[in-house]
């Protein structure tokens, strides 16, 4: 069981728990996590799941791969540490991740 903690743009923190089998992504739109839509429906090919992660979620996740890059590049609110929630398998991340959400969600 991993626990994953979204913070959107208010500073409210989300503590979800969750056996591995997911994504990002999926776990915030099925538990209703403001600020992550999913439109594309993990296909990479909208950004609505934009997310940054924390600096040790990041290390265990690691980079996008080059098609995710792409995706990022057009999204507002990119940072450094940003990755599509689609991308990211829970089972990649350390146990109390902390995933925050973009102020500027495309299709929010």
């Amino acid at each position: 069981m991993v626990e994953v903690t979204f913070v959107d743009t208010s500073g409210t923190p989300t503590p979800i728990r969750v056996a591995t089998g997911t994504t990002l992504m999926r776990l915030a739109v099925d538990n209703v996590v403001p600020g992550v839509v999913g439109q594309c429906g993990g296909n990479m090919m909208c950004g609505t799941c934009h997310v940054v992660l924390s600096e040790e979620a990041f290390a265990a996740a690691g980079p996008p791969h080059p098609e995710e890059e792409e995706m990022l590049m057009f999204l507002p609110e990119r940072q450094g540490r940003s990755r599509l929630g689609c991308q990211v398998p829970v089972s990649s991340l350390p146990v109390g991740a902390v995933v925050h959400t973009p102020e500027d969600q495309p299709g929010v």
